[in-house]
């Protein structure tokens, strides 16, 4: 059954576990603690592996949708999509610690050269 955004509105916390599945291998993981998540079984060299997408509402219908194609097209290419998503956010959070830690040394430095320049031998 393909998703609308009318299903997901009306779609109620489970008392267990449910998968909400569609045609196209996507599906909507819910846990009874409200939480909802894209998620896509998959397998890679025979081994049966799950790539999630985000959680709904954060990601919409249509991100999910473009990531399954994505998603689709990296095992095609001898790729592992979950490898592939966890490099990118290795590679995002290497960027994210180059942007603090560039600043910060340039203040250890400045702060050593004045203890340099103030220090008299």
């Amino acid at each position: 059954m393909p998703f609308t955004y009318t299903f997901l509105k009306n779609l109620k916390h489970p008392v267990n576990l449910k998968k909400y599945k569609n045609f196209d291998g996507l599906y909507l993981y819910s846990a009874p603690t409200s939480l909802k998540s894209w998620r896509f079984h998959y397998r890679f060299y025979g081994e049966l592996q799950t790539l999630t997408f985000g959680t709904y509402p954060l990601v919409s219908i249509k991100e999910a949708r473009d990531k399954l194609v994505e998603a689709k097209r990296s095992p095609k290419a001898g790729l592992n999509p979950a490898l592939e998503k966890k490099r990118l956010n290795e590679a995002e959070k290497m960027k994210r610690r180059r942007i603090h830690i560039v600043p910060l040394a340039k203040q250890v430095l400045d702060k050593i050269n004045k203890l340099r320049l103030t220090t008299i031998y």
